[in-house]
């Protein structure tokens, strides 16, 4: 019993380490949907100035600002993309390790290549619980290193 939930544990703790490229993934992409709200802001802020003058008193700077924003934006997507090649390349040695030419199979497509059980399954040939059995299988296998935290 014991040696099922530290079986258990180590597989829980593969999957949460390989897990991690996918969450930068989608912070990047959020980050570049707010980068690109931001620049269609700027673009309305930009084709608002005109000759002649608004009513009220806007804000002069408010294009500025946007763009500001914009470019510290930019910053954190292009750090974020450098975590992510070093996570994946560290999630490539780590999978490189296991033994099964399939079961490497299954963990490439799903933690470097995002894709779901269903096209998993399919770009392989297996039915979709068979993938899950594989996939489980390489969890117990991988060897996480210590710098790979």
């Amino acid at each position: 019993m014991k040696r099922e939930t530290e079986g258990e544990e180590k597989r829980m703790e593969a999957k949460a380490y390989l897990e991690q490229a996918r969450n930068i993934n989608i912070q990047i992409d959020s980050k570049l949907e707010q980068v690109s709200a931001l620049r269609q802001l700027a673009i309305k802020a930009s084709s608002t100035l005109s000759p002649v003058p608004p009513s009220g008193t806007p804000n002069p700077h408010r294009l500025e600002e946007t763009i500001t924003r914009m470019m510290d934006m930019e910053q954190e997507v292009d750090e974020d993309i450098d975590r992510l090649v070093e996570l994946k390349a560290d999630i490539m040695k780590a999978i490189s390790r296991v033994p099964d030419d399939r079961e490497r199979v299954v963990l490439e497509l799903r933690y470097l290549a995002f894709k779901d059980w269903a096209s998993i399954a399919d770009a392989i040939g297996l039915h979709i619980r068979q993938v899950y059995r594989l996939h489980d299988e390489a969890l117990k296998r991988i060897e996480i290193s210590g710098e790979c935290h």
